[in-house]
């Protein structure tokens, strides 16, 4: 009887959108680190072999070229760079290629033996309209960009005259921007700041992981993340402090969409449609205890679409009840069709979320889009 009226209350908040749990301190899994907020990019490089370097949270997968190779990294696996023509390619926006608020941040381990380039945005033949991060022989660490109208802009370090960081050992670093300040951290520690009014920024819309000709980037590179707001000096300090533990990844959640309906026919004509989302709750492999209870998840944090980064809950609240019958509640939530990023074509649609003590979920069910 107290479980069901505990079961019932549950339902209620969340039927009427109130936040469950909200104070609640987030407690790390096996050591690893809820990301933080505002993660739109997140290239682990555990692959163990190539071509593709996934992308697990925002869906801009990157492609090898040459052949990077596969090694133990900080953070589980990493890549290896051979300074020649390994390359991972990327076919998005570079998170500084906007003015605004932004973090790039990462583990690297390179020997220095030459100026070389780390991360590259696509530039033409005359070097133009491109950032450079880059190491140099001397074991410092810049970054600079060059606008489209060929304007050299030196934000940190110019060949040889950079930020220190040890060779053949893994070091974090991290590049964030806070209107129109530039502050580099090493190892947690703010090492450098600059600033820029950006007028003219470069607008190539891809990059790479290793840079251009002759330039290419050797040694290792391991949990390359972007976010779309500039993290604090706390949380910079709490990723490097998490070491080899790393951020906790995703788990790999159940989700309906449409449930009930087979296939899930979506109308891209109709960008007003909404559109049911249930998350499952689903048992372990026996039957015989909850592997993942839905109703453990705060609907405020959930976002569906394309790529899982999109849409809101349309109602910002969510409701609970048992749709697949198997005497389970799973949690349904509703989502604006036009606000999804989901266009005429698509085949699969993403969710992504947070549960009340911040372990973060995401799932991935198929479509098929009508109306065009």
């Amino acid at each position: 009887m107290k479980r069901l009226i505990a079961i019932l209350a549950t339902a209620s908040l969340l039927t009427f959108g109130l936040v469950i749990g909200k104070n609640v301190t987030a407690v790390s899994q096996a050591g690893c680190l809820p990301p933080p907020l505002g993660l739109i990019g997140w290239w682990p490089l555990d692959e163990t072999a190539g071509p593709t370097a996934a992308d697990i949270v925002g869906g801009n997968d990157g492609v090898h070229a040459g052949s990077p190779t596969p090694i133990a990294g900080h953070v589980a696996g990493a890549l290896s760079f051979d300074g020649i023509d390994d390359e991972v390619q990327v076919n998005s926006t570079f998170p500084f290629h906007q003015p605004g608020d932004a973090t790039l941040e990462f583990w690297l381990n390179t020997p220095a033996t030459g100026h070389q380039s780390v991360f590259w945005t696509r530039a033409d033949d005359a070097d133009l309209n491109r950032f450079n991060i880059f190491v140099n022989g001397d074991s410092t660490f810049g970054f600079d960009y060059r606008s489209p109208s060929g304007a050299l802009h030196i934000l940190v370090g110019a060949c040889c005259t950079g930020v220190s960081i040890p060779r053949n050992t893994w070091t974090h670093l991290a590049i964030i921007r806070t209107g129109n300040a530039y502050n580099l951290y090493v190892n947690g520690i703010l090492a450098a700041s600059a600033t820029d009014a950006f007028p003219d920024l470069p607008t190539a819309t891809g990059w790479q992981m290793s840079g251009r000709g002759g330039l290419q980037y050797q040694g290792g590179l391991d949990e390359v993340e972007v976010y779309d707001r500039a993290l604090s000096a706390s949380e910079i300090l709490a990723i490097y402090n998490a070491g080899g533990a790393g951020k906790c990844k995703a788990a790999t959640v159940r989700i309906d969409i449409k449930p009930g309906s087979d296939p899930n026919s979506l109308n891209c004509a109709n960008p007003n449609e909404i559109v049911a989302v249930a998350i499952l709750t689903t048992k372990t492999a026996a039957g015989e205890a909850i592997d993942f209870d839905a109703t453990t998840v705060d609907p405020l944090t959930v976002r569906f679409g394309k790529n899982g980064s999109e849409a809101a809950e349309a109602h910002n609240r969510g409701h609970i009840e048992d749709v697949d019958g198997d005497g389970d509640l799973d949690l349904v939530l509703h989502f604006r069709l036009g606000q999804t990023g989901i266009q005429c074509g698509d085949t699969s649609a993403n969710l992504t979320g947070r549960t009340f003590d911040n372990r973060q979920i995401r799932g991935s069910d198929s479509i098929r889009t009508v109306g065009n």
